[in-house]
């Protein structure tokens, strides 16, 4: 059997197959040739061109025309990208009708994200969703002003609808509300699907829900379907699933957040005195609000709007730790320390934030009188309560005196894994937290020391005595409240320095009795005080019994009392070793804390606390200064200042190094006049000289020696090279400069060492400098050229330099991506203080916002369940005036708008109530107009705060459901601003009407339009016209009767006749704000009462509508007057010639023979008198069918006329063409005839001359 032979492999050697086998075997035989690269060559796809286009050409255009309609479709106005480097958290709101899930799918949510267990949702949640993302998830309550002020500030809404009750009207409003205020990320969440029984009905509920969703939003709106609820929450894959859609979800910045700053406070804090609220209860309160900054920088005193509040000015602004920081470390997935949670109002970690205090739930239960842990002596009783006043604990604030001791250590406190702030104590204090922990922990140990406290720290205060003199008596509290205020700053919340205290004790709490920075009056003593006091007023034995404070008279005794102290401490320990560790710990702070020098300038009162004492000289300088002081034994002892000025001075007199240090050696060349002459070349007075001299060297030594002397100066607009004296390298930081020519170099630690210069031809290298600079402008000047025709460099697809051009969008993308660079690159080596005092607090950062003269409403008040935006103002939005808007009332609201009815408008940051004034535009003038419109756009104008034209509002009628009204649509209207004016000009038509009561030929006299002479003034010349339309204008008012005036008119007119007067009156607006304050009230917010309507206030008092007789209408009844015949004269009649005169017919003419043959002879004129009646009678037909026939055949034969008129000039014209063609054709038969007689004669001619030739030649 034979071997089966298959057709051998055969490798390809053309195409680009063999193209890439040649080039992988050219790699192979010679690795190290120039180009060879790992990757393969790809075959050009455009060897053949036939082989990649369109067969047709219609379905190429259709592919083109597709292709640029989806990339304009993708294009959209280029902003600004303000977005900071660490964003801040986008807004997720969860808005829905009652009953609807919003809070189990805020509980969900932070469930999957942080594994915590949310008992009630009040206020923002902020957690982290990602590596780079977090969120904060707040919910909307059913309230029409926190839809419109979550509407506002939202990034991404989820929509939640009851699938087993459909679409609310709640829903549809807040839709319309975001499309006016820029429509943010929208995505629906169908809730209650477990009511469904049946899975068809199921599944077409979801297709009807998901079409009505997606007409109201966009085709292929995101719409997810939560199931039933599994153990108080929504299924975890649901969740899951809804969480990564939220993560991939891309956020455009609207345009007028990114004009604005504003943040959404997520907690709220009363700083007002007590002792003013005891006094007056309804005082204005000093409230603080936190929370992260969005949109655009925050400058200090910008003026803020809180919707619901009011205005403020922002008086101070603090830049705080972040209390949901991201995670440092990038992974692929979060921890579980990482995914942090922050909810101050929501009861997050047993810690709950109120108004005015803030609640720790520890679990089980501790009594007053229950045991307390061992506490070593002399410990810091306030170091817990340090920790307990930071980050997201802090103390009881029911007084409002330490309120703001969460902020007073931000830069000495750390981040704990969980997202807690702990202060930095002390190793000995550090040594007791960890012997507690094993006790039932730090916390639980603090609260059950406040709860074991006896009395106040008033009560104890007020009971302690003081002795100052020894030959003195002891002093109650009361006797020395007055002279509180000598020895302790209540602005700064108390200082170290104090006269009397241990300066020993506890050095790091000097920074921990830092007082607020925004200069708030706590009203409290002494931090070191308050402990010195506690120390000796508790015994070691638990008793109650109190000693009596005792102050040191001198230093001499201040130190023995220190040392004793340290003594009591270590137990017989070296003195020396007391407190080691504690002077260490301040030591290395000292090294790297950073002194801002701006405030050390500028604003030394701030850093003055930051100095120890005996900064910046020795501590026997110090004990020597305190010692004059003391030696002096006046009172003046008493009063010391609150820092020690001494170290604030000598941080001040060091010598400023930013100064260059110049040697006096070195300014000894300048003596010679050769040196300075050399110099007159560098100024533009100098003469020009171009030939070479001596002066040229001299004066390039001189500048060698400038330029060692005071640093080398770059020409900025001269390129690299262009001069050879700045092309060295002189600016070396170890000061060596090299010279070209001869290459001295000179070493600059040298100081004696004098420079050797190298003549140089001073003359060609101007040359050389001015030629590369006329080059260097020559290319700025064509490059500015290109970029204004919209071509910019760039590389080409082969990768090699190239020009492309770019259209409008991607130049402005590109200007605004530089713009941004360089405005990133001048900010970028300054400190955070800095760029805060000249550009403002950055978005995304957590910052404290102190206002002043808040109303006691929004405090006591204060429901951390509505939402509260502090919304910054342009300076120009302070303003009130008139604004000019384009307005349409919404289509699903039932009524129509009258003029100068209230309306409440959501414009900008604000919510306020206001009188529109319609109007239209009517050519040269605005009208007035009584109602709105149907199914279009009108003008309004109202008076309120000044906004930028193009902004949108929306308006309703009331923010409340009323109950008559409920199941209609709230709101009334949308619009955008126009224009912004101080002024408007709209009128109204003004008819008045008056009646003649005497004519003469053109003129008459008018009464009943005016009641004095002064109106008749005023409309002196105004245009008049009668009912006939007769036109006229008033001349002149008459002296008796008041009111009457005369006027002339272009015709007679009758007394039977109207006169009327058209003008236009101006109509001004109502100048009526009245802003929406729902904060401040203390029930429902949506019961704020404003202005209200008429028919409001008609339908609550019973009022009848009022009803005016000239208002009424009545039936019109017109007199019918008979048509005058026309008489003609009888001797016009005999005078007519005898084709206007009337014709007799042929029955006519044989009646009026027959009576002339009868005898009765009838003259001319009785005959055309008859003729009249005959010609009259028959003109009119009597019954209606004749009539109708007589116009019908009048008609027809005015159509057969046109028909054959048109029919002749139709002849006419053809006629003119045959002949016009006939002509032509006859000049074209004629030119064909004369030139064939031509050809012919020609050609007889030449015949003709050869025969006589042919007969000649015969001849001969």
């Amino acid at each position: 059997m034979e071997k089966q032979v298959n057709k051998p492999f055969k490798a390809s050697t053309a195409g680009p197959k063999g193209e890439r086998k040649a080039a992988r075997d050219a790699r192979k035989n010679n690795p190290n040739a120039v180009g060879n690269s790992k990757e393969r060559p790809v075959s050009n796809p455009t060897n053949n061109p036939k082989a990649f286009i369109w067969n047709s050409r219609q379905k190429m255009m259709r592919r083109m025309h597709r292709t640029a309609e989806m990339q304009e479709r993708s294009v959209h106005v280029p902003m600004v990208d303000r977005t900071p480097q660490v964003a801040p958290p986008f807004v997720v709101a969860v808005v829905g009708p009652p009953k609807s899930g919003k809070t189990t799918l805020i509980k969900s949510l932070v469930k999957k994200y942080t594994k915590h267990k949310l008992a009630e949702v009040k206020g923002p949640i902020t957690v982290v969703s990602g590596r780079k993302s977090r969120l904060t998830l707040i919910e909307c309550p059913n309230d029409l002003n926190s839809m419109i002020d979550v509407g506002k500030v939202a990034d991404l809404v989820l929509l939640t609808v009851d699938a087993s009750f459909g679409f609310e009207m709640e829903t549809f409003e807040f839709l319309n509300i975001l499309q006016t205020h820029g429509f943010p990320r929208v995505m629906g969440v169908l809730t209650h699907l477990d009511k469904f029984r049946k899975l068809k009905r199921l599944r077409k509920t979801k297709k009807i829900l998901k079409q009505r969703f997606w007409t109201e939003i966009y085709q292929g709106a995101k719409l997810f379907y939560l199931s039933g609820v599994i153990g108080g929450r929504y299924p975890v894959r649901e969740i899951a699933n809804l969480c990564r859609f939220i993560s991939i979800m891309k956020f455009r910045p609207l345009a007028w957040r990114n004009q604005h700053p504003y943040l959404l406070a997520d907690r709220m804090e009363d700083l007002t005195d007590p002792n003013l609220i005891q006094a007056d209860p309804k005082v204005d309160r000093t409230v603080t609000l936190y929370g992260y900054l969005r949109g655009t920088n925050l400058q200090p005193n910008t003026r803020v709007h809180i919707p619901g509040a009011g205005d403020y000015t922002v008086e101070t602004v603090a830049m705080l730790n972040d209390p949901c920081p991201l995670p440092d470390k990038v992974r692929k997935s979060l921890s579980g320390k990482q995914k942090l949670i922050y909810a101050p109002m929501s009861d997050v970690g047993g810690v709950m934030y109120d108004k005015d205090a803030v609640y720790i739930n520890v679990p089980g239960s501790f009594t007053r009188n229950g045991i307390v842990p061992d506490r070593r002596p002399g410990q810091d009783s306030d170091a817990s309560e340090a920790e307990e006043n930071g980050g997201e604990v802090s103390g009881s604030e029911h007084d409002g005196s330490g309120s703001s001791s969460d902020d007073d250590d931000e830069d000495r406190r750390g981040k704990t894994p969980a997202g807690r702030e702990e202060e930095f104590l002390p190793s000995s204090d550090r040594y007791n937290q960890v012997q507690d922990i094993g006790r039932g922990g730090i916390g639980e140990k603090m609260v059950i020391d406040l709860q074991d406290a006896s009395a106040t720290f008033a009560d104890q205060m007020q009971d302690a005595s003081i002795q100052i003199f020894s030959h003195s008596a002891p002093l109650k509290s009361q006797v020395a409240g007055d002279d509180e205020s000598d020895y302790t700053d209540d602005g700064e919340g108390g200082s170290d320095d104090e006269q009397g205290f241990d300066d020993s004790d506890d050095d790091n709490d000097d920074e921990a009795a830092e007082g607020d920075d925004d200069g708030v009056a706590t009203g409290r003593p002494s931090r070191r005080a308050r402990r010195r006091f506690e120390a000796e007023a508790e015994p070691a034995d638990g008793s109650e019994s109190q000693e009596e404070l005792a102050f040191a008279d001198t230093d001499e005794e201040l130190e023995s009392s220190g040392a004793e102290d340290d003594d009591a401490y270590t137990d017989g320990a070296a003195r020396w070793k007391a407190g080691l560790v504690d002077r260490a710990a301040e030591s290395f702070k000292l090294i790297n804390r950073r002194i801002n020098l701006m405030d050390l300038v500028y604003r030394p009162e701030l850093v003055a606390d930051r100095f120890p004492k005996g900064y910046g000289s020795s501590s026997e300088a110090s004990s020597e200064s305190d010692g004059a002081e003391g030696s002096d034994g006046s009172d003046d002892e008493l009063l010391k200042p609150k820092y020690d000025t001494t170290a604030l001075h000598s941080a001040l007199s060091v010598v400023d190094t930013c100064k260059a240090s110049i040697k006096a050696e070195r300014l000894a060349v300048w003596d010679d006049e050769g040196a300075l002459e050399s110099l007159r070349h560098r100024f533009i007075t100098a003469p020009v000289d171009t030939g070479e001299t001596e002066e040229a060297d001299d004066a390039e030594a001189g500048s060698d020696a400038e330029s060692e002397l005071m640093g080398d100066f770059e020409d900025l607009e001269a390129p690299n090279g262009a001069d050879s004296r700045l092309d060295d390298d002189e600016s070396n930081d170890d000061g060596d400069d090299s010279v070209d020519g001869d290459e001295t170099v000179v070493d600059g630690s040298d100081s004696d060492a004098e420079p050797k210069p190298t003549p140089v031809d001073e003359d060609l290298d101007d040359v050389k400098a001015r030629e590369a600079l006329a080059r260097r402008k020559a290319e700025l000047t064509s490059k500015f050229e290109l970029e204004v025709e919209g071509i910019y460099e760039s590389d080409d697809e082969a990768g090699g330099p190239g020009r492309g051009r770019l259209g409008l969008y991607d130049r402005v993308k590109s200007d605004m991506a530089k713009q941004r660079s360089r405005n990133e690159a001048e900010f970028a080596e300054d400190s955070a203080e800095l760029r805060a005092m000249v550009e403002g607090y950055r978005a995304g950062t957590y910052v404290r916002v102190l206002l002043h003269r808040v109303p006691c409403e929004f405090v006591k008040h204060f429901n951390p369940k509505f939402p509260v935006v502090v919304g910054g103002l342009l300076p120009s939005e302070s303003n009130f005036g008139l604004i000019r808007v384009r307005i349409k009332r919404h289509r699903w609201h039932r009524r129509i708008l009258k003029n100068n009815d209230p309306l409440i408008f959501s414009l900008g940051w604000r919510r306020f109530q206001s009188l529109p004034l319609f109007s239209i535009d009517d050519g040269a003038r605005n009208r007035m107009l009584k109602y709105t419109p149907q199914h279009m756009h009108c003008l309004a104008t109202f008076y309120g705060p000044l906004t930028a034209p193009g902004t949108g509002f929306c308006c309703v009628e009331s923010v409340g459901r009323d109950s008559r009204y409920s199941p209609e649509f709230r709101i009334t209207a949308t619009g955008t601003v126009l224009d912004l004016d101080q002024s408007t000009y709209v009128v109204k038509k003004l008819k008045l009407t008056g009646v003649p009561e005497k004519i003469d030929r053109n003129t008459a006299v008018v009464r009943g339009m005016f009641h004095s002479a002064l109106e008749v003034a005023k409309f002196t010349g105004a245009k008049l016209r009668t009912v006939s339309g007769v036109r006229g204008h008033i001349r002149k008012h008459l002296a008796k009767p008041e009111g009457h005036f005369r006027a002339v008119f272009e015709d007679r007119i009758r007394k039977s006749d109207i006169v009327f007067l058209r003008a236009w009156h101006r109509v001004e607006p109502k100048r009526y704000y009245n802003p929406v304050t729902s904060l401040l009230l203390a029930g429902k917010k949506a019961d704020w009462q404003g202005m209200r309507l008429v028919r409001d206030v008609r339908r609550e008092r019973g009022i009848p509508v009022p009803s005016q007789a000239d208002s009424e209408y009545r039936a019109i009844t017109r007199t019918h007057q008979p048509a005058v015949p026309l008489k003609v004269p009888k001797a016009v009649v005999d005078n007519l010639p005898f084709d206007m005169r009337p014709k007799l017919t042929h029955r006519e003419a044989a009646k009026s023979a027959k009576r002339n043959k009868d005898g009765s002879g009838h003259s001319a004129s009785s005959v055309a008198a008859e003729a009249r009646t005959t010609a009259a009678t028959r003109a009119v037909f009597h019954e209606p069918e004749g009539q109708r026939s007589a116009v019908q055949l009048e008609r027809v034969r005015i159509v057969h006329d046109g028909t054959v008129e048109k029919r002749a000039k139709r002849r006419a014209e053809q006629a003119e063409l045959r002949h016009a063609k006939r002509q032509k054709e006859e000049a074209v038969s004629q030119a064909i005839a004369k030139r064939r007689m031509k050809e012919f004669i020609k050609v007889n001619d030449i015949q003709q001359r050869k025969r006589v030739a042919r007969s000649g030649q015969g001849s001969k």
